[in-house]
């Protein structure tokens, strides 16, 4: 991210950097405080070209960070410096008593207008059901994916052809073994046919969270993932979204600097962006949680547990949008996609359009990926 005047962190200190082209004088500097991504304190900063400031750390509640909003006076732009923490969101726990009813083909946990529903077998299983208020939220099971929308950058290098085996097992899979125990329960899948396998871990807990852990196991022999993660499919109507995460843009992990940690509103209609050939987008990194409004009170969370998680909310799943080649091509589908990432693969392209994903923005097939996070309901 270019600007005549860089800002660096570290600890109490910020350090500055000036192009000699310009002055201190052309430049205004305020530092905001925020909590939980939402601005909370705003002061001016008085800096007159030095090359180091000291700036106090104020401790807040929950996750606190800070950033310097540099204005250049001469072109009237703005460029956001953020301070680089430690992750340190913590969620708050209401205590509610719910009722866990077990048979032989399902099981839930529920409350007077709150529940969800698991399917122990078949291809229709795992989570197959959140019910708020008699209302059904999901439109199909949750599923695990490995697969993203192949991007122009993927066409150009081949990556889409190297690991195409992963669409396939993302789009059609079922669990080879479900494990339960009173409100746990573990769904393993096969990933291929070299003896990969994955696991959704889901644990259900007093006060309408249930506790999500999805992990995946490579082998050697496994080509490079496209990415790891759950697939929400939820029903239509849910189309508007908060989340605080790097935005507004969408970003990966190999473009993160023009993007900043904050609280941002959305709608699924605008994060899939109107490429000529439709492909992968709208993914956020670095999310805390994504809160889907449901109705007047109630809003449904995912939120981290130990790690920040990448997510992305489209009208369409990865492979409508994959088989798409115009815009106008894509199916009104009936569901919005809401999909949780314990890893995402790097965009590449940055020398010319084709050239490959640098090797640390890789995802290695043989490695092992993991991600914890819960989802909840909550009143506003």
């Amino acid at each position: 991210m270019y600007s005549p005047l860089q800002i660096f962190f570290e600890n109490d200190e910020a350090f500055f950097s000036l192009d000699p082209n310009y002055t201190y004088k052309d430049f205004s500097l305020f530092l905001e405080d925020l909590v939980n991504g939402k601005k909370v304190k705003e002061t001016k900063i008085i800096w007159k070209g030095e090359e180091k400031l000291i700036i106090p750390y104020e401790k807040m509640p929950n996750e606190h960070i800070r950033r310097i909003r540099v204005k250049n006076k001469l072109n009237l732009s703005e460029v956001v410096f953020d301070e680089k923490r430690a992750f340190s969101y913590q969620s708050k726990e209401e205590e509610k008593a719910m009722q866990f009813v077990d048979s032989y083909r399902y099981f839930s946990l529920k409350d007077e207008d709150f529940a969800f529903i698991f399917s122990k077998f078949g291809l229709i299983s795992g989570l197959v059901g959140i019910e708020i208020n008699g209302k059904e939220i999901l439109s199909s099971q949750v599923r695990p994916t490995f697969y993203r929308p192949i991007s122009d950058n993927d066409r150009g290098n081949l990556f889409a052809l190297r690991s195409s085996i992963y669409m396939g097992i993302s789009k059609w899979n079922a669990p080879f073994q479900v494990k339960q125990n009173g409100q746990k329960a573990i769904f393993a899948y096969m990933v291929g046919g070299l003896g990969a396998t994955a696991e959704v871990i889901y644990e259900l807990k007093e006060g309408r969270y249930l506790d999500v852990e999805i992990l995946y196991h490579g082998v050697k022999g496994m080509p490079s993932l496209p990415a790891f993660g759950l697939d929400f499919p939820l029903k239509k109507e849910y189309s508007s979204f908060d989340y605080y995460a790097l935005g507004p843009l969408d970003s990966y992990p190999d473009r993160l600097a023009g993007e900043n940690l904050g609280f941002y509103s959305s709608e699924v209609s605008k994060e899939l962006l109107p490429y000529s050939i439709p492909q992968e987008c709208g993914n956020h990194e670095g999310a805390r949680f994504v809160e889907v409004p449901i109705d007047e009170t109630h809003v449904l969370v995912f939120e981290a547990m130990h790690r920040p998680f990448s997510f992305k909310y489209l009208p369409n799943d990865e492979f409508e949008i994959d088989e798409a080649m115009h815009m106008d091509e894509l199916p009104l589908s009936r569901r919005n996609h809401l999909t949780i990432y314990a890893a995402m693969r790097g965009i590449g392209g940055d020398d010319s359009w084709g050239a490959k994903v640098h090797p640390q923005y890789e995802l290695d097939g043989e490695k092992e990926y993991s991600l914890k996070f819960r989802v909840s309901l909550k009143t506003k």
